[in-house]
């Protein structure tokens, strides 16, 4: 791993290639940017220059950046982890493989869960033709305790866990029922909730996102980027 210093940032290579940064903007605002540097963003508020204490060191497998409000680690295999300052995790990305579901079930299985390909189509476009475009993914592990909010207008319960949501706003004429993966107002940002602790994950892209939090596996969220 090669690690450049700038300012609040560390910018990392990957053994493998892969480029990004991750940096504080507040004590308690990590940002990771994919890549290279981020274009204007219309859906974030320009903050004021704030002085506050943070640190990045080249540790024996990796980076650790830390202010007084959250430690962020990257490994040599680029995986990201957040954890609160006394060590207890906040948010980790998931080791391993997914295990997709197995699509080719009994028809009427597939209907009621809402697979087959009338409903996901989405206005005759589905989230995995957008051209000449790879989804960047995603993967964070999910604690058995973790409940998951947010997302904007969705159907279905307030705790999304356990369901698929894509954020495309689409005027949906079926009845908004709990299986209803999209609406109105894609906010793509998601809140986890732990023993009374929540953090914030927010993916900063107007393109399609699909947001899988925990229908595929109990044990990870993922989430598709199609910018």
């Amino acid at each position: 791993m090669i690690i450049e210093k700038r300012g609040r940032f560390a910018w990392l290579t990957l053994a493998d290639g892969r480029q990004f940064a991750v940096g504080a903007l507040r004590p308690n605002i990590i940002q990771v940017r994919n890549g290279g540097d981020l274009p204007h963003s219309y859906a974030t508020v320009p903050m004021e220059a704030e002085d506050f204490a943070l640190t990045i060191d080249e540790t024996a497998d990796g980076m650790r950046l830390a202010t007084k409000a959250v430690v962020v680690t990257v490994d040599e295999a680029g995986h990201i982890d957040a954890f609160y300052p006394d060590g207890t995790a906040m948010v980790q990305d998931f080791r391993g493989a997914r295990t997709p579901l197995v699509r080719d079930t009994d028809p009427q299985i597939a209907s009621a869960e809402n697979l087959d390909a009338s409903a996901v189509a989405m206005q005759d476009h589905s989230l995995t033709d957008v051209p000449g475009v790879a989804p960047l993914e995603i993967v964070k592990s999910l604690r058995p305790d973790e409940h998951l909010y947010g997302l904007g207008d969705h159907a279905g319960f307030l705790d999304k866990r356990g369901y698929a949501w894509e954020n495309w706003n689409t005027d949906e004429g079926r009845p908004h029922q709990e299986d209803l993966a999209r609406l109105y107002k894609s906010i793509p940002f998601v809140i986890g909730l732990t023993q009374g602790r929540a953090y914030g994950l927010f993916v900063d892209n107007t393109y399609p996102t699909r947001f899988d939090l925990g229908k595929e596996s109990a044990d990870y969220y993922y989430i598709l980027d199609y910018s």
